[in-house]
């Protein structure tokens, strides 16, 4: 995400995953203000409020161990963002990485993905 590998190379739970990933949480009613240009901002904003919190989490891989993943809709874009060891009060802002892209596009690569994921689960 964003350049950089995160998680590690333990096996997931691709249908959770896929389900989840596919149906991220919309935010359009203005609670995030504007849409997050860092990845500090947009975390503080999932925390910001209950609904969001919750309907953000995509804690659903294996291969997040240590990690905390968020993603939402706002503003026609999906923003994700990730930090690692996110219980420790000690997380430095800079672990956190952020990926954002306009909803069709990423509407295009999930529905690729998932296609393509599909297709496997056939076959095997």
């Amino acid at each position: 995400m964003a350049g950089e590998l995160v998680g590690d190379d333990e096996p997931c739970f691709v249908y959770t995953a896929m389900r989840k990933l596919g149906d991220l949480v919309q935010v359009e009613d203005g609670r995030l203000g504007r849409q997050p240009r860092d990845p500090a901002s947009a975390f503080a904003a999932t925390k910001s409020d209950d609904e969001i919190n919750d309907g953000s989490l995509l804690g659903n891989a294996e291969s997040f161990d240590e990690w905390l993943v968020r993603g939402f809709v706002y503003e026609g874009a999906v923003t994700i963002v990730t930090g690692r060891d996110p219980w420790s009060r000690d997380l430095v802002e800079s672990s956190l990485v952020m990926s954002t892209v306009p909803l069709g596009q990423y509407r295009e690569l999930y529905d690729a993905a998932y296609s393509y994921w599909m297709k496997t689960q056939r076959a095997g």
